[in-house]
């Protein structure tokens, strides 16, 4: 579900976002083998990007997109892992 209240944010943990701020370009850093969905929110809820992750780093790249709030979710087998990002 959209992060759009307090109880749908799990944990903070789980992954590093950079350069947080961004124009819209921006790595995921994974420990371990971790694997999951990754997700992006708008402010308002809406799904913006998602796709499967392991692991590691992954570029995310959407300089289509405003400026302004947006969540991040990592969805593994038994965790959800949120992060807020700010687009410049």
């Amino acid at each position: 579900p959209p992060p759009n209240a307090v109880s749908n944010i799990t944990h903070t943990g789980g992954f590093e976002v950079y350069p947080n701020p961004n124009n819209g370009n921006f790595t995921i850093k994974i420990p371990g083998a971790i694997a999951g969905t990754l997700t992006v929110y708008d402010a308002g809820g809406r799904m913006i990007y998602t796709g499967a992750v392991q692991g590691g780093t992954a570029n995310v790249h959407m300089p289509a997109h405003t400026r302004g709030f947006y969540f991040i979710q990592l969805q593994t087998a038994d965790t959800l892992f949120t992060k807020k990002l700010l687009m410049e």
